[in-house]
């Protein structure tokens, strides 16, 4: 089951869909947001374009080529060097400092996501989404985005294609200093509380870029 529902690529590809305007996103107003296709309230931090944009996603194969354009180009023209990208590190050295020491204080983690670059905006008390670019390396913090879960702390990541899933796992999982899991998950204790600690891949091929997620959930 898929824990996190915003996709960075997909934001920004529903920006574009949006002519340079969000007024048809649910992006940083609250994780328990109308859905205007629906009708309902659900617990999805990505409004309508967002969802349209990620399903698209989700059926856009990496060697399409529309115009002469291919979908690396538009990850590229996106998110530049990101189609390229191998590097996790940086998302790995994030979530450590910023999940693994500070949860579940979350405006303990805001402040760390602040100190260490990112854009974040504080969604109600409880939540909080920021986005933190250098280089070829698009990276995103949540706190309690979209989940099902009553606490998560996650870090999402672009990487080209070619970095397989298996690959990014083993990295996360060495970087945390867990040993890696056929699953992706494993469980972990800190200040005495249960986590559960994953990696998740949300979408694959599209646009010559995979993104990644790298999870601490707790109920």
């Amino acid at each position: 089951m898929m824990s996190i529902r915003l996709s960075i690529a997909a934001i920004a590809l529903a920006g574009l869909t949006a002519c340079g305007t969000t007024s048809d996103l649910s992006v940083r107003t609250s994780p328990q947001s109308l859905n205007p296709v629906t009708g309902t309230y659900e617990r999805s931090y990505a409004g309508a374009s967002v969802q349209v944009v990620q399903t698209e996603i989700a059926n856009v194969s990496a060697t399409d080529v529309v115009g002469g354009v291919t979908p690396a180009d538009v990850a590229d023209a996106l998110f530049p060097g990101a189609s390229t990208n191998s590097e996790v590190s940086g998302a790995v050295a994030a979530f450590a400092s910023a999940c693994l020491q500070n949860s579940p204080n979350v405006a303990a983690i805001v402040a760390e996501g602040r100190r260490l670059g990112f854009d974040m905006n504080e969604i109600g008390p409880d939540a909080a989404f920021g986005v933190k670019e250098s280089g070829a390396d698009y990276t995103s913090l949540q706190i309690n985005m979209a989940s099902s879960y009553a606490f998560e702390c996650a870090v999402t990541t672009l990487v080209s294609q070619n970095t397989s899933a298996a690959s990014v796992r083993n990295a996360f999982f060495a970087g945390v200093g867990q040993q890696p899991t056929a699953s992706g998950s494993t469980t972990v204790t800190l200040n005495g509380k249960s986590y559960k600690l994953s990696h998740e891949a949300l979408n694959g091929g599209a646009f010559g870029v995979n993104e990644h997620a790298f999870l601490l959930q707790a109920n």
